[in-house]
């Protein structure tokens, strides 16, 4: 993983502090993936999420085993979007 998102072969999931061990999924019950911190700042943005509330983790895309549990990686005082 670098700074602006998910290492190669792995995407970003994200939970919320209340229930941390259940990623958030969409409408259609599909877990919300993402590749880049952007991505996860805009939508809670649209979502009114608070991203102080927000863990991410990283999950390996072959075989679906989270492999980094990411905490509270959200600070974006000086990122442009």
């Amino acid at each position: 993983m670098d700074k602006t998102g998910a290492s190669k072969g792995y995407v970003l999931i994200i939970a919320l502090d209340d229930n941390p061990t259940t990623p958030l999924e969409n409408e259609a019950g599909e877990i919300l993936i993402f590749d880049r911190f952007d991505e996860i700042y805009s939508y809670c943005n649209e979502n009114d999420i608070n991203i102080d509330n927000v863990i991410v983790d990283e999950l390996k895309v072959s075989n679906g085993e989270i492999v980094t549990n990411l905490g509270k990686v959200f600070e974006f005082p000086d990122v442009e979007f």
